[in-house]
């Protein structure tokens, strides 16, 4: 776990006080994390600019244009492009105040995870303004894809995996700890949450090769996604982490927000929903047999007003899995989280398979942790420890897709036998005209 002290340590290594903090020049902000990103990329990787910061780095030149040929990827050349358009008095202060943090104590034996948590945490607190001082005290904020460090890895398809799609990218949580497990694959982002720079900047401490991210929102109408060919895709759309806040849309603002060629509007029926509108999306962007995951509440798996694009969603066959996670992944927030795996496929998945896997989970500190990658799983590619529904029957009412639903034992589904029903019907009738006749004769 990355220790307040540290991230408040680094942030006053890297501002003078609270007033250049709340107002810091941005040029400097993405040249300090520019560096910063460097330093924890060579921190993870010894063999990854390691030239960069030996003792003497910050005298070999007055710019940075020394680094460019050194660049070991895209990716690298577009972080340090920042930094080589930078004036010699704006290199020199950054320079100075990056080596002031290559000298603290709790870099060393940083992994992935807690490299990209401590990158995000620091990045956090320049960029947003809190009800405390920022240069000291608790900071109420968890990246919250520590919490999915396990979770992803089980859930995850690892083969023939080249190009990542993340539609709602958020802050980059999910993106950057996906190119962990997956640092081949060449990953492509939407958000309007977080400049491209920033997540360029986790990406490169996470190792990717190659990376497209895009400042646009995901439900834009203008993209540079192609259709049909990504293998994978990867969002959120939970309430409480959405920026801004918001699930349902008016149909008028989705008809802004998306292309016809992106999604079918009118299958969104009258009550749209951003969830059902990305998972459109996602299946749009994958190659035919390919995967997609989105997290979501509970809230859109069983509103009786989205009960119609369930249904639609069912009928095309896409939907595999629903399950249940742990509570508290959302760095310490109770949200209840649920991931829906998707496939596209031109034959229609004729079954569902629901799992509640929060008892796989454990809570440690403010954040739930899975305590075995393996179990969660086996669980879903067996499909052990939930229930499997006919598609059919999940389609019936308001197609509800909340597992809790399908598990509950006053709520199971069984087959109905309507002849034996009618039987009943008529045996039950008999006894009540039975009964009748004899309180008649009492009389």
């Amino acid at each position: 776990m990355i220790s307040d002290s540290l991230v408040i340590e680094i942030t006053k290594a890297f501002v003078l006080n609270d007033d250049e903090l709340m107002l810091p020049d941005i040029s400097k902000r993405k040249a300090l994390m520019g560096l910063f990103s460097l330093l924890l990329a060579n921190k993870v990787n010894p063999t990854r600019f390691s030239f960069f910061f030996n003792d003497d780095w910050n005298t070999n030149e007055t710019s940075a244009q020394f680094i460019k040929d050194y660049a070991d990827s895209p990716l690298a050349n577009t972080v340090i492009s920042d930094l080589i358009i930078l004036s010699d008095n704006i290199w020199e202060d950054v320079t100075k105040r990056i080596e002031k943090v290559r000298q603290l104590k709790g870099l060393d034996n940083l992994d992935f995870l807690n490299s990209l948590t401590l990158y995000e945490r620091v990045l956090h607190r320049l960029q947003e303004k809190a009800p405390k001082s920022p240069l000291q005290g608790s900071f109420p904020y968890q990246y919250w894809g520590e919490g999915f460090q396990n979770v992803l890895t089980a859930l995850l398809p690892h083969n023939n995996i080249k190009n990542i799609y993340f539609p709602n990218a958020h802050r980059g949580e999910l993106v950057s700890y996906i190119a962990t497990v997956i640092p081949s694959a060449t990953i492509y982002s939407e958000s309007d949450d977080q400049s491209p720079i920033y997540i360029y900047q986790k990406l490169l401490i996470a190792g990717t090769e190659n990376a497209k991210i895009y400042e646009i929102s995901s439900l834009e109408q203008e993209t540079a996604i192609n259709p049909g060919s990504m293998d994978l895709t990867v969002t959120a759309s939970i309430t409480s982490i959405q920026s801004p806040a918001q699930s349902s849309l008016h149909r008028k603002e989705l008809k802004g927000f998306f292309a016809p060629s992106r999604i079918d509007l009118d299958s969104l029926g009258s009550n749209p929903s951003k969830e059902f509108a990305l998972m459109q999306q996602m299946l749009w962007a994958l190659v035919e047999g390919g995967k997609g995951i989105i997290f979501v509440g509970k809230g859109p798996l069983q509103r009786e007003k989205e009960a119609e694009l369930r249904r639609t969603l069912l009928t095309s066959g896409a939907i595999d899995s629903v399950i249940k996670l742990g509570d508290k992944l959302l760095g310490g927030r109770s949200t209840a989280v649920y991931a829906v795996l998707i496939t596209k496929r031109k034959k229609a998945n004729k079954s569902i398979f629901f799992l509640d896997a929060s008892d796989f989970f454990e809570i440690r500190g403010k954040q739930s942790y899975l305590r075995d990658i393996e179990r969660l799983r086996s669980s879903i590619t067996s499909r052990n420890n939930g229930v499997t529904v006919d598609q059919e029957k999940v389609s019936m009412g308001d197609a509800v897709l909340f597992p809790e639903f399908y598990l509950s034992k006053n709520t199971e589904v069984k087959a109905v036998d309507i002849e034996k029903l009618k039987l009943d019907l008529v045996e039950t009738q008999k006894i009540t005209d039975h009964n009748f006749g004899l309180l008649e004769k009492l009389k």
